[in-house]
């Protein structure tokens, strides 16, 4: 968590950007994208919700709100720990 807000408090890194650093370049097993868009699109698939599976191109906020939040995805892949 510290290595995660320190990369956030850096001017144009945010959560995703921090993310991609830690597991792609730190190589950190443990690292949970929880807000990348195709990782909550294949959490949806994968752990049943339903099958709105829009384009990248074509998507709207709106069709993101049935998409998995943090938390529920936190809850699924608990099990995975330590390689999230």
């Amino acid at each position: 968590r510290q290595c995660m807000d320190k990369l956030c408090s850096l001017r144009g890194i945010g959560e995703w950007s921090a993310h991609m650093f830690m597991m792609f370049s730190l190589a950190r097993a443990d690292v949970l994208p929880h807000g990348d868009l195709v990782i909550r699109k294949a959490f949806k698939r994968l752990y049943g919700c339903s099958q709105n599976m829009a384009t990248l191109s074509q998507t709207t906020v709106a069709e993101h709100a049935d998409l998995p939040k943090r938390k529920e995805m936190e809850e699924i892949a608990e099990k995975w720990r330590p390689y999230r």
